[in-house]
């Protein structure tokens, strides 16, 4: 017995010394993380809005991104001067936040009633301001449509394309990922 107790000690030590060298040679390794397909960014905000000239806006949307996959929905309602309304209602498939986490671009298919009224897409970018409570509050809001058929948002001679340019009020933006 003491003399396989050396053999034991030597097997025991070139299993400690392997270890340690397999662990140092893969700590350089660049090792995927297996979370990171599952990232997941998600945008959500609701206001009271105003366009210049004090037209009064509404809006709401939320995003999510996961899997490279984006779902979420967008509406937005005003009411003119003249008394007509314009209700934008979208279906988000494009989800941006950026690199600083104070805006977002979100875009897809959009449904446009009342006036500017059409089929087509849209395109909205939120800005956020002051921090209070875990979210901003205040910033702007910009969309654009096309709902012509042109491929260009915002090309329409009686601007019902946009771009408006929205003063949020009132409401909050949460930006996350």
């Amino acid at each position: 017995m003491i003399r396989s107790m050396p053999f034991l000690i030597v097997v025991i030590s070139m299993t400690v010394a392997l270890t340690i060298m397999l662990i140092l040679a893969t700590a350089s390794l660049e090792i995927p993380n297996i979370y990171a397909q599952n990232q997941l960014q998600n945008a959500s905000g609701w206001g009271q809005s105003v366009l210049p000239g004090g037209i009064p806006t509404l809006f709401s949307f939320k995003a999510i991104k996961q899997d490279g996959a984006v779902s979420g929905n967008f509406e937005c309602f005003a009411v003119m001067p003249d008394g007509n309304t314009m209700y934008v209602k979208g279906t988000v498939t494009n989800l941006t936040i950026s690199a600083n986490g104070t805006s977002v671009i979100i875009s897809g298919p959009t449904t446009v009633t009342g006036f500017g009224a059409g089929a087509g897409t849209f395109n909205a970018v939120a800005s956020q301001t002051g921090l209070k409570d875990g979210s901003r509050e205040n910033g702007t809001l910009i969309l654009t449509t096309d709902v012509n058929g042109d491929g260009i948002q915002g090309n329409m001679p009686d601007g019902s394309e946009g771009p408006f340019n929205e003063k949020i009020l009132k409401g909050s933006i949460k930006l996350g990922s």
